[in-house]
């Protein structure tokens, strides 16, 4: 079989789309699924079925005529406290407990609607406090986030306001501008050039540079997640 080039795929995309950042985003998708469409969104199901997979396949499973438990246990979907667990398996029906069934017990039967419920509760908390992206079930960030403008920066040292390093900032780019500002900055120094003259023309330079690398890497859709999606692939081997 031959060998997929995502070179090329990627290159597809782009023509396609022409938007750098879509074309790395279904090229990641196809390399990690071998799908090329993207859920944009979770569904509610798709979130159960990754976060609660007991949950969801307790709700979702068909019904079954040999299991007398079945009735009561979908009802857990409606469970909104642990009180409604009880209730719920306190409901079920004397002849599927005991000896010789699946729950011996009806706190055996408990314990396992509560199991479903707190995965249930989790699933929905997380789903609650973060945005739905698809691609955190592959550990990777929003696909929508970019790196900060290394041109603001350098803007922002220009002016005169010593602003801290940014933290949201693609590193190696950041240290080739570092590097490159301070070799372009000894060679005006060796020419003789200082003060006022030397500073304005350095920050020139770092600001023209930064402005370069800023269109680089956006024509290349570079984005933190294309880093943490290399990652992940190389991982995989």
């Amino acid at each position: 079989m031959a060998e997929i080039n995502w070179n090329n795929i990627y290159k597809s995309y782009l023509d396609q789309y022409k938007d750098p950042f879509k074309a790395v985003e279904y090229t990641v998708f196809g390399r990690l699924t071998g799908s090329k469409k993207i859920p944009t969104t979770y569904t509610q199901d798709q979130w159960y079925e990754y976060e609660a997979p007991d949950y969801w396949k307790a709700i979702k499973s068909p019904v079954n005529p040999d299991d007398p438990l079945r009735e009561t246990t979908i009802k857990i979907k409606n469970a909104k406290s642990p009180s409604d667990v009880f209730a719920i398996a306190n409901s079920a029906p004397s002849s599927a407990i005991g000896v010789g069934k699946l729950f011996r017990e009806y706190a055996d039967y408990r314990d396992y609607l509560m199991g479903l419920y707190t995965q249930k509760v989790q699933a929905e908390k997380k789903a609650s406090s973060t945005s739905s992206n698809w691609w955190k079930q592959y550990g990777l960030p929003d696909p929508s986030k970019r790196f900060d403008s290394l041109k603001t920066y350098a803007e922002a040292v220009k002016s005169g306001s010593k602003p801290a390093k940014p933290t949201n900032i693609y590193s190696p780019a950041f240290d080739y501008l570092t590097t490159e500002t301070t070799k372009y900055k000894a060679q005006l120094e060796k020419k003789g050039i200082k003060g006022a003259d030397l500073a304005a023309r350095v920050a020139d330079f770092s600001v023209g540079l930064a402005g370069a690398l800023d269109k680089k890497m956006t024509s290349a859709g570079f984005t933190p997640f294309l880093i943490a999606a290399q990652q992940r692939i190389k991982a995989r081997g």
